[in-house]
C-alpha cells in the first residue's frame, strides 16, 4: 500500500474541492461580491483577487519547475518582504480590476493549477524533503493547502459570517 495518494487520487481530490467551492462561489449573490466587509474590509472581490495573486505566483514556480525553468519573482516588488506589504500592495493594485476579469482569472486558476500538478515528474510530487516549506510532507500531500487551504481557513469561514450578517467590517 502506498503511503501516499496516487496522482490520479490527489487529482479527483482537486476536482472534488474544486466543485465544492464553485458551489460556494454560486451561492454568493452576485451584487454582494463587490460589497465591503467580507472579511474585514476587503469586498469578496478583494479576497478572489488577493487569493488568486498568491496562487498564480505559486502555479507560475511549479510551472517552472515542470519545465527546468528558474523560478519567476513574485508579481510584487521584490523590497516587499512581511505578508502586510504585501497584501497592501496586492489590494492596491487590483481592487480596480473588474469582476469578470478576476472571476475569469480565479476559475483559470484551477485550470492552470492542474495542468501545473500533472506536469511534475513524481520525484518533486513524492519527496518529503524536496520542497523545505512542506515541512516533512510531499507535495503531493501538501498541494490541497496551497490550492485551497488559504481561502478556506482564513477567508471562507469569515466570508460565510458575512453572508450570514455575523459580522462587521
Amino acid at each position: 500500500m502506498q503511503p501516499y495518494p496516487t496522482r490520479e487520487e490527489a487529482l479527483a481530490m482537486f476536482d472534488a474541492a474544486r466543485r465544492q467551492h464553485q458551489d460556494f462561489l454560486a451561492s454568493i449573490p452576485r451584487e454582494r461580491m463587490t460589497e465591503p466587509g467580507a472579511t474585514g474590509l476587503w469586498s469578496f472581490k478583494d479576497v478572489i483577487a488577493h487569493v488568486l495573486a498568491y496562487r498564480s505566483s505559486f502555479t507560475a514556480s511549479l510551472e517552472a519547475l515542470a519545465s527546468g525553468q528558474a523560478k519567476p519573482a513574485p508579481p510584487w516588488p521584490a523590497d516587499l518582504q512581511d505578508d502586510d506589504s504585501i497584501n497592501a500592495w496586492i489590494y492596491e493594485h487590483h481592487r480596480d480590476d473588474r469582476l469578470d476579469d478576476l472571476l475569469s482569472g480565479w476559475y483559470a486558476s484551477f485550470d492552470r493549477m492542474r495542468a501545473a500538478f500533472v506536469a511534475l515528474p513524481d520525484d518533486v510530487l513524492y519527496d518529503p524533503n524536496y520542497f523545505s516549506w512542506t515541512e516533512g510532507k510531499p507535495l503531493i500531500e501538501a498541494l490541497p493547502d496551497t490550492y485551497m487551504g488559504h481561502f478556506n481557513e482564513e477567508h471562507e469561514p469569515a466570508i460565510r459570517a458575512w453572508l450570514a450578517g455575523e459580522n462587521a467590517a
